[in-house]
């Protein structure tokens, strides 16, 4: 009895590191097959007639490092245009990386979830867009200038649901989840009009969408 109680004790470490290492390994393949994903693959899955390829972008999960997580983000020609990382337990828990330059994404004390994009080398400057989660589930996006976009979820049950994108009330755009069983990214199509970091903010809430 002895023995086999150390034999538990020894084995469930040995075990669980098995599992973790497996685990790690299992991941970083899946990651690296998400970084073969084309806009060609991808574009008949959330194509429609009032919208433009060049206004898709597409990000896949990636691990920047043992506490971040985040997406490669591409464009219609496969080219990376930005970077968005999620930070854990971090007031600016979204960070953007793109040409147009670095952002940070503020969660705001308010009853409803609220969260602004700014330029993250400065924590007064103006809010270039703010987020605002709406009852029953719709996102909302105040660009400021560029007016309000908005989408709700669809009625019914899917495993790769797409949320329908107005601006100012006029259909703008659509996103949906890149995987139908196994979580592999995000992808969106907005008008070029919205600056690519706008763009890249509604990407990044839409990556914590259910």
């Amino acid at each position: 009895m002895n023995f086999s109680i150390y034999a538990i004790v020894i084995g469930l470490p040995v075990l669980f590191t098995l599992v973790i290492v497996f685990g790690l390994r299992t991941r970083k393949k899946m990651f690296a097959k998400n970084l073969e994903l084309k806009a060609a693959d991808l574009w008949p899955q959330i194509q429609d007639a009032r919208f433009e390829l060049s206004g898709l972008l597409y990000g896949v999960w990636q691990d920047f490092s043992s506490t971040r997580l985040g997406m490669i983000v591409k464009d219609c020609r496969d080219q990376e245009v930005g970077k968005i990382i999620y930070r854990v337990a971090r007031r600016e828990w979204i960070l953007i990386e793109c040409s147009e330059g670095n952002f940070a994404a503020n969660s705001n004390a308010t009853m409803r979830l609220s969260i602004s994009l700014r330029a993250a080398s400065t924590e007064a400057g103006g809010s270039l867009c703010d987020f605002t989660r709406l009852a029953g589930g719709g996102y909302r996006f105040d660009a400021k200038s560029l007016g309000i976009l908005e989408s709700r979820s669809p009625r019914g049950l899917y495993l790769a649901p797409v949320f329908q994108y107005t601006l100012n009330g006029t259909p703008a755009g659509a996103g949906r989840p890149i995987g139908r069983w196994f979580a592999r990214g995000r992808m969106l199509v907005l008008p070029n009009q919205l600056p690519l970091a706008i763009r890249l903010f509604v990407l990044a809430m839409q990556g914590q969408r259910s």
